[in-house]
């Protein structure tokens, strides 16, 4: 298969992917948070005390405000985090970083089972995860009777 017919599938993929729910749910919680007012002050608020923070954390408990910015710097990452719109937010994100990892591993597989994805997933990272994991997803696609280009 030349290398134009390659590309023009994964445009087909990438259309798909475009238009899946996923990536629907990504860009609409991707917007909410832009337009949240209170989600930016949240984030602001701990970009200014994790600036002073790790200004203080280079002298560690020597600094006289190390142990007092650990906390604020704590408890400010805890509000922003969970807050409706940050928290919708990282959900939809992880949710498209898992098709997208495992659109990844299955395109690995199937070229062999030795290559490595990188993902978030340390199970994958093991010896064996990988391997184990792709050669599962490769025979079920054989198995079913798959061929390349042919689905």
């Amino acid at each position: 298969m030349d290398y134009a017919v390659l590309t023009g599938h994964l445009d087909e993929l990438l259309c798909l992917i475009d238009e899946s729910t996923v990536a629907d749910d990504y860009r609409r919680a991707a917007l909410a948070l832009r337009g949240d007012a209170e989600a930016k002050r949240l984030m602001h608020r701990f970009i200014e005390i994790k600036s002073r923070y790790e200004e203080a954390a280079r002298y560690g408990r020597y600094h006289p405000d190390y142990a007092r910015l650990r906390r604020e710097a704590y408890i400010a990452k805890m509000r922003l985090e969970t807050h409706p719109t940050v928290a919708d937010f990282r959900r939809a994100e992880s949710a498209l970083e898992s098709l997208l990892e495992e659109i990844a591993r299955i395109i690995a597989a199937r070229v062999s089972p030795s290559v490595l994805v990188a993902t978030r997933d340390p199970f994958y990272l093991r010896p064996g995860g990988a391997e184990t994991a792709g050669a599962g997803v490769a025979s079920s696609c054989a198995s079913d009777g798959c061929r390349c280009g042919t689905r």
